[in-house]
């Protein structure tokens, strides 16, 4: 009823939610062990920094990804401030260092998005819905950088993982010496 160039947009972010289930699946497990929520105050990210305790329109999703939606109608950039450390636009792979205010670009089709450096998102193909087709293969977003990453996975249905039918995937990513990347 909006239109096509709406359903669009709410299409592409309906399946970038899809593909990114195997993160947010192990967002909430994390969160169901450690107690540490899926969605996060900035001020989490590092505590030290008092510039990230006023930041109220912004938040982690997990440890990794920072968004940093947009809140008034018309609006097409906004200010960001990402925390220290480096980040990555998810959209273009645009490296941006933290521990600044930087201003994005967010026209009606485009919500700023970061992802911190050293981190690997774990991303499934679209789908239109949970089971619509057997996941075959999977895609790894490597983000540059030192860092890690833990995914949770178990086969999504039922209480086998109570029994220990489970896994837990480490991915280690570094800088080597000359600036390539491990």
């Amino acid at each position: 009823s909006y239109g096509e160039f709406y359903e669009n947009i709410v299409r592409e972010y309906l399946e970038l939610r899809y593909q990114l289930l195997p993160y947010i699946y192990s967002a909430f497990v994390q969160c169901s062990q450690d107690g540490l929520p899926v969605v996060r105050p900035l001020f989490m990210v590092d505590p030290e920094d008092e510039e990230l305790y006023g930041i109220d329109d912004a938040f982690m999703l997990g440890d990794s990804i920072l968004v940093a939606p947009i809140l008034k109608r018309g609006q097409t950039e906004r200010e960001v401030y990402l925390p220290r450390g480096i980040w990555y636009e998810y959209d273009t792979g645009k490296l941006v260092d933290g521990r600044r205010t930087i201003t994005a670009s967010a026209p009606l089709e485009r919500m700023p998005v970061y992802v911190r450096a050293g981190k690997v998102l774990l991303m499934w193909p679209v789908m239109q819905y949970v089971g619509e087709k057997p996941l075959e293969e999977a895609r790894l977003r490597v983000y540059a950088g030192p860092g890690e990453t833990t995914v949770y996975e178990d086969s999504g249905e039922g209480y086998a993982y109570q029994d220990g039918d489970y896994r837990w995937l480490y991915f280690t990513s570094e800088f080597l010496p000359g600036g390539q990347f491990a």
